[in-house]
């Protein structure tokens, strides 16, 4: 050991290698000051990681020519090994600073230092060890610059390309590097933790490792000793290099076509869509989603003007967990638009993401090669912009506002991001997701219906604004901006989009990561370990006071303990801390009527009922409202009947006590529509339409009338009484997005009936 640190004080002061190591110092450290870095976690790691990767290898070089200049006999293995630490050891040091920076600068914050530190050694250490033991490799096989420089360069491409191989010609989405490091797949998932795969694939690191210094020492032909050695060490490396390799799929870091198909073995097929879905979700279910999935083509089809040239593959998951395990991105739904082909978990029906996702594979045919997106520089850089804008637009989800609607309620909140950034072709994932999303396909859709859908699809080509529609993006903007400003938007909506769209984006969140984890983790515990669940949540809170769904959580968590007077306590405090009228205020003002009343205290419940009565509400904090109200009101068995349905943790006392209620008074509006939702709930389509018209025949609040349309639509379509889903649509006039969500139901409604004539 005292040779090799002997060897690390000969070299490092040669002035090439001292800047390099020094540059490489101060670039590490320098990275603490950009967001998310200040923690030692995934992102510094693998920053690092690819920095050591690229520029490691010159440091290896470096050290086997000092070594070999230096030494005149001695053992092959003993020369490789000696310039092999050096050099890794010369590499390691550099790491001390930036992770020392970070994870003071994280003890001095609330973040904890060692929420993701295990990333740390494992990816940018291991990274520098393979870079290092590939110089020396190089070094050893020649003393030439140009011819080592191309020699560095040809195993970093090829790293590069042995890691985005897979991705691009298979299903994962995960990248593993051994000189780069680890790509968990899109970072909308923002609970990262170490994963096992990792260490497995690392354990090939140090196989290859091994393999290098067999070869080193094999090429050092000045070295005195016979090269039976070196062959067994390099043979014995790189069997074990090819053995994890070859069992990558085992190992989870690796997933194959056959592979998958293997483990979502249930396929259904039309001309339209190829599904294949995991054999944990019940037969019934996947042809509902089959028979969805090709209603979805058709509208996005008709969306783009065009009908698709190949059907859409869709991989359908069990579960977010069995996603991650497969390909990656647990709770992140993804599409491959090159390989026509998205990645879905099992949701509810109909699933809320899945046309966006058919809408990057499906408008393929019209992006730019290879990937088949809006791409620039021979479309190798993806143009983010326009590919989600699209995806929104062409999608226009179904929500409580239309997708105008949100895009011009973030205007009038100054929520609104700057479009020109946001569709610049690196300015998508500056803004909060929420945000960039619905204000970008709010955007490409109004170019669709101002312009037309053949320019729409020259655009998604290039991305080239003004070359399609004759005018630059920022006249664009201004002609949208202006179309936003005609758009009237209604208190209650424009709390509501306040609350959408207040939550910043990950880079602006404090402990974004960390609370992520622990969020999950306290989601995990709540039913089994309340205790357990509530000091996590307190954690959670302590690291973003401001979010309030934190306290919400901790405050449930101290009613299931039968801690109430201290849930009430921290209730109240809560209160006074949110703003009047807000959703996350409507949120607690029910939650403090709840406890009033299982605690006696009426008069409190109806003067909190009353004062939300004086405020522009969002629907659903509004529906809630009226609920209450109708039981407050109401003789003491519809009382009970109700908070006993809303409050209750028994189902099979909701309904029963519902229908007692009912049958004494025959007349409630609130009962029968909450006696038709839940029959709705538990699948009973024909007996929620008996109840939920009973309830629209009496006198019902405008949200609850609204809602009980809403069911009964979705009823009616299962029940298949399109003729019923068809009336409702056309006799309502609920504003635009109740009136989307009908004609939704309607084309599904119809296409239904034309799947039970056609199999195609």
């Amino acid at each position: 050991m005292y040779g090799v640190f002997r060897l690390i004080a000969h070299v490092t002061p040669q002035r090439s290698t001292r800047l390099l190591l020094a540059a490489m110092t101060l670039g590490g450290s320098s990275l603490v000051a950009l967001p998310l870095m200040s923690v030692p976690g995934y992102e510094l790691a693998e920053t690092l990681a690819l920095v050591h990767g690229l520029l490691g290898g010159i440091v290896g070089i470096t050290f086997a020519w000092q070594i070999n200049r230096s030494t005149v006999s001695s053992s092959r293995i003993y020369v490789a090994a000696r310039a092999l630490a050096a050099s890794t050891l010369s590499l390691w040091a550099t790491l001390i600073p930036p992770v020392f920076i970070s994870w003071c600068a994280a003890s001095l914050s609330p973040c904890d230092p060692w929420i993701a530190f295990g990333f740390l050694p494992i990816l940018p250490l291991f990274s520098s060890w393979v870079a290092a033991s590939v110089g020396v490799v190089i070094g050893n096989l020649t003393t030439r610059r140009s011819i080592a420089a191309i020699a560095l360069t040809i195993v970093i491409i090829a790293s590069f390309a042995n890691a985005l191989w897979p991705i691009l010609s298979g299903p994962q989405v995960f990248a593993y590097s051994h000189l780069l490091g680890y790509l968990p797949g899109p970072l909308y998932d923002e609970a990262l933790r170490l994963p096992t795969s990792l260490l497995w694939f690392r354990l090939g690191s140090l196989s290859l490792i091994i393999a290098c210094l067999g070869a080193a020492a094999l090429f050092d032909s000045r070295s005195i000793d016979s090269r039976w050695l070196a062959s067994t060490i390099f043979a014995s490396g790189l069997v074990g290099f090819w053995a994890i390799e070859m069992h990558g799929t085992t190992f989870r870091f690796k997933m194959t076509n056959d592979e998958l198909a293997l483990r979502l073995s249930t396929t259904k097929q039309s001309n339209t869509v190829v599904l294949h879905a995991s054999p944990a979700i019940a037969p019934e279910k996947i042809q509902q989603v089959f028979d969805d999935l090709r209603f979805r083509v058709e509208q996005v089809s008709a969306f783009l003007g065009e009908t698709p040239r190949r059907p859409a593959i869709v991989w359908l998951y069990a579960s977010a967990a069995e996603k991650q395990r497969l390909v990656g991105a647990a709770n992140t739904q993804f599409a491959k638009p090159w390989r026509n082909e998205i990645h879905i978990n099992d949701q509810g029906f109909p699933h809320a993401v899945a046309k966006h996702e058919l809408v990057h594979a499906l408008a393929a045919a019209w992006g730019a090669p290879p990937f088949g997106v809006t791409g620039r520089f021979f479309g190798l850089l993806p143009h983010m912009g326009i590919i989600e804008g699209l995806a929104v637009a062409a999608d226009n989800p179904i929500d409580e506002l239309s997708l105008h609607e949100w895009a011009a309620a973030q205007k009038k909140l100054t929520l609104l991001p700057d479009l020109r950034s946001v569709l610049s072709p690196t300015g998508f994932y500056a803004a909060a997701p929420a945000r960039a999303y619905s204000a970008a396909g709010s955007f490409i859709r109004w170019l669709a219906e101002t312009f037309g859908k053949e320019k729409l699809r020259q655009l998604y080509k290039h991305g080239d604004f003004e070359s399609v529609y004759a005018e630059s993006i920022d006249q664009l903007v201004d002609r949208y901006e202006q179309f936003l400003t005609g758009i009237l938007i209604s208190p209650a909506q424009q709390r509501q989009a306040e609350s959408r769209f207040r939550r910043g984006s990950i880079f602006e969140r404090p402990c974004a990561r960390e609370v992520a984890l622990l969020s999950g983790e306290g989601a995990d515990r709540s039913r089994d370990d309340p205790l357990t669940a509530y000091a996590i949540y307190s954690r959670c809170h302590a690291l973003q006071p401001k979010d309030p769904a934190h306290a919400m959580a901790m405050i449930v968590l101290l009613e299931r303990q039968g801690r109430n007077s201290e849930a009430i306590e921290r209730l109240d405090a809560l209160l006074r801390e949110l703003e009047v009228g807000t959703t996350s205020w409507g949120q607690a003002v029910l939650t403090r009527v709840d406890f009033a009343v299982t605690t006696g205290d009426e008069a409190t419940a109806n003067r909190l009922l009353d004062a939300m009565q004086r405020e522009s509400m969002p629907p659903s904090i509004d529906r809630a409202m009226h609920v209450r109200l109708a039981a407050m009101k109401g003789p003491v068995s519809e009382k009970r009947a109700i908070f006993e349905y809303l409050l209750s943790r028994h189902d099979e006392l909701k309904l029963f006590y519902l229908r007692q209620t009912y049958d004494e008074q025959d007349s409630n509006a609130v009962v029968s529509y909450l006696i038709g939702r839940r029959l709705h709930q538990l699948g009973d389509a024909v007996g929620a339409i008996e109840w939920l018209q009973r309830a629209r025949k009496q006198t019902l609040p405008e949200s609850l009338h609204e809602e009980t349309d809403r069911l009964e639509i979705e009823a009616s379509f299962r029940a298949t009484r399109c003729d019923n889903v068809e009336a409702i649509a056309i006799d309502r006039q609920w504003g635009a997005a109740f009136q989307k969500r009908a004609n939704d139901w309607v084309e599904r409604c119809r296409f239904q009936y034309q799947t039970q004539q056609s199999p195609n």
